[in-house]
């Protein structure tokens, strides 16, 4: 029975890292070779560190900012299009009835409707450099969308993807500065919790209230996976759940270097 049993667990286990590595290698963003993005006005190149962060090289500001646009649809679109669904509450839409009073909160505060005001104004009143610099930006978001593969959650919740728009980007900010602003209330409450009773109750919450700050290179195994110090539950988050959730929600993969140990730019004509 128990060897049933183990023999079971490693053929879920072999399901599971087969899931993960399908769906990492056909969603896997371009970190590499050559891509097309219409409308650049000459060649923009793109360095990804090893931290995943990529840095532009481009001719004109706006060459720039539609680069900017389609290396951030490929790294985060599903993330993007649940953000712009908050403000104009249209999350309901996608995730049933359990998110209509996230959806009326959203909507009586009158973020979308501001957010078209502003809109108006800036086509009318404001700076032009400004208004074109966000189209470029919007331009590549919409390239990408356009040419580059499906996120899998628009497959399984059946989204059709729809172009970018500039109120999504006012919509986007009036939804930020409402989370920000939420800091003001929790982490005073945090803060006291933590020197009254210590750092043990903050990770009660799974909130790591140590001091100091450590960079997350990216989901990919790491040393942390072999240290038997760790408690199982972080064992399995760090091993086995965060590497197939990475592949599933969209996270990047991280860039390779080559032999020399230098990592080889994407190139966008």
């Amino acid at each position: 029975m128990l060897k049933k049993f183990s023999v079971a667990i490693v053929v879920l286990i072999g399901l599971l890292y087969l899931i993960y590595y399908l769906i990492s290698t056909s969603l896997e963003p371009q970190y590499s070779g050559t891509a097309v993005l219409w409308g650049l006005e000459s060649k923009s190149t793109v360095y990804f560190d090893k931290y995943g962060v990529p840095h532009i090289y481009a001719e004109s500001e706006l060459d720039a900012y539609r680069t900017l646009g389609y290396v951030h649809a490929q790294d985060r679109l599903w993330q993007m299009e649940l953000v712009r669904r908050i403000a104009p509450g249209r999350l309901s839409e996608i995730f049933g009835k359990d998110l209509l009073s996230a959806d009326m909160f959203f909507k009586t505060l009158g973020v979308n409707l501001y957010s078209e005001q502003q809109v108006a104004r800036l086509k009318s009143e404001g700076d032009p450099n400004v208004l074109n610099a966000a189209q470029a930006y919007l331009d590549g978001i919409n390239a990408y969308m356009h040419h580059g593969p499906t996120p899998i959650e628009f497959i399984i919740l059946g989204i059709e993807k729809r172009d970018f728009e500039l109120v999504d980007i006012y919509n986007v900010l009036g939804y930020m500065s409402i989370s920000f602003a939420q800091a003001h209330k929790t982490e005073p409450v945090l803060t006291q919790i933590y020197q009254k009773y210590g750092v043990r109750y903050l990770d009660d919450l799974d909130i790591d209230g140590r001091e100091g700050t450590q960079l997350m290179m990216n989901h990919q195994l790491s040393v942390r996976c072999f240290r038997f110090r760790d408690r199982f539950r972080q064992l399995w988050i760090n091993c086995l759940l965060q590497p197939l959730l990475a592949a599933i929600v969209g996270y990047w993969a991280p860039p390779k270097p080559n032999q020399e140990g230098q990592f080889l730019p994407m190139i966008l004509t």
